[in-house]
């Protein structure tokens, strides 16, 4: 008869809920494969496939990566077509009893799937990730995108012959579909392909996530009154999200719905032969390549944008031209807006990575930094108020958000990552917490002598165990 560890028995209920991803399992500094997900993890990363004993005659395949090298092997995994389970240690010590069976109590935090990569070096900074939703009911079409990295939210609906060249022109890195889509087979689908339960693109229910995730009465604010495809669509991304990502979904605060009529559709065929992004000829310029001379990430994912929504409102293709003609003539503004935007950090990315509360203190200097530009490039913009007054009100001063960072944080981060990141003097609770663990002992030999004073005790005595942490202990006549 076999028996397995708990540890074991942890593994597989968390599995159990998890069968479709590559559970990695964290265990100390290592996230650790089992079973079929090792066998698979070995020959994907091209790592050693071991066994590790988990009860009494049980041993089981074992595969395992460092944590600190967890991003590199889940680029490999990701473009691949492996979703990823990240399955973290929620404890820093075991559980006490029944329920906790003495061990670390662990859990899945996010599911990594190629539409909902959060991770800045599997990013490509100057492109948008996207993920996309799509519902057809033969004649119309809705597709939502999203990229959760930046918060862009959009949704519209189509005819459904001019869904896939629009679906192709956002040129998302996965797209979800209800089980039952007949499109699922189709080889114009751009990104991975995601099946989602057909009750998440129902509209009733879609309809009652949008209105709980953007806290509305009704799709008239979102302009999905009359778009319930589109409406659908957005419904399943979202609760997509919701069930894979703990934060990714609370950073998508604003949707935007729109009508393909307002630009030229350019398909897949279109794209390539104009060679808008890449050449088609070994290491020949794109238009992209040749056009592309934006300072930030930001820009460079905007031009992107425009390259593949060319306009068709001769007045809004006016509009742009002006912004443009003024910049040229105005060669030494130019340059000081230039140097502006040097100073300027991905913004978008950024704000998404703190929203969600990821973000590392350097990620946060760098927010601050780039907050501390605005003012600069407003300077330069007030000189046109008739052409920039638009973006200036969409444009606003964040002094304040920049001198808290700057007070809270250190401009000096220390090597360690836990201790030295808040600057001293922000927080006096921090401080008196900082100082306990500086001076521990000390404070326990001060409370020890407070105590005897306190009770008329001599012989009373702070001590510590494993078992029981710190106390205080008497003698037995004194109780």
């Amino acid at each position: 008869m076999s028996t397995t560890t708990p540890l074991y028995k942890q593994y597989q209920e968390i599995k159990q809920r998890h069968r479709d991803a590559i559970l990695l399992f964290r265990i100390g500094d290592f996230y650790e494969t089992f079973d079929d997900d090792a066998r698979l993890v070995a020959r994907e990363l091209d790592i050693v496939l071991t066994s590790k004993p988990m009860g009494k005659n049980v041993r089981v395949p074992l595969a395992g990566v460092p944590y600190h090298s967890l991003e590199r092997h889940l680029s490999t995994l990701i473009s691949r077509g492996h979703r990823v389970a990240i399955c973290e240690q929620l404890s820093s010590s075991p559980v006490k009893g029944e329920a906790g069976r003495g061990l670390i109590e662990r859990d899945v935090v996010r599911i990594v799937t190629p539409g909902t990569i959060i991770e800045p070096g599997l990013l490509q900074s100057k492109a948008n990730n996207y993920l996309a939703a799509y519902i057809s009911d033969g004649n119309r079409a809705g597709i939502a995108y999203a990229d959760v990295t930046t918060g862009e939210f959009a949704a519209t609906e189509l005819e459904s012959a001019a869904a896939i060249p629009e679906l192709q022109r956002i040129a998302p890195a996965e797209v979800l579909l209800p089980v039952s889509s007949a499109e699922a087979a189709s080889d114009g689908l751009p990104g991975f392909i995601t099946h989602l339960a057909d009750r998440h693109f129902e509209f009733a229910t879609a309809r009652r996530t949008l209105l709980d995730h953007f806290q509305t009465r009704s799709l008239v604010p979102l302009g999905l009154i009359r778009w319930s495809l589109a409406a659908s669509a957005a419904g399943a991304l979202l609760a997509y999200l919701r069930d894979t990502q703990t934060e990714s979904a609370s950073s998508l605060m604003r949707l935007a719905s729109y009508h393909t009529e307002g630009f030229m559709m350019l398909d897949q065929q279109t794209l390539r032969s104009l060679e808008i992004f890449e050449s088609s000829g070994t290491g020949g310029p794109s238009l992209l390549s040749v056009l592309d001379q934006t300072r930030t990430a930001m820009g460079g994912r905007m031009l992107r944008r425009w390259l593949r929504q060319p306009l068709l409102d001769v007045a809004e293709i006016v509009g742009r031209q002006e912004h443009v003609a003024w910049l040229v003539a105005q060669g030494k503004d130019r340059a000081e807006l230039c140097a502006a935007l040097e100073f300027i950090h991905d913004l978008e990315r950024l704000s998404s990575r703190v929203r969600a509360g990821i973000a590392s203190a350097q990620e946060v200097l760098a927010l601050a930094q780039s907050l501390e530009a605005i003012p600069r490039v407003r300077a330069v913009l007030q000189r046109e108020t008739r052409r920039f007054g638009a973006i200036l009100a969409a444009l606003p001063v964040c002094e304040a958000t920049a001198k808290l960072i700057r007070k809270a944080i250190s401009g000096e981060l220390p090597r360690s990552k836990d201790t030295g990141i808040i600057r001293e003097g922000f927080s006096g609770e921090l401080d008196q917490l900082r100082a306990l663990l500086l001076s521990g002992k000390t404070y326990l030999a001060e409370m020890e002598q407070r105590e005897r004073a306190r009770t008329g005790i001599k012989s009373l005595r702070v001590g510590y165990n494993k078992v029981f942490g710190h106390y205080i202990e008497v003698t037995r006549p004194n109780l």
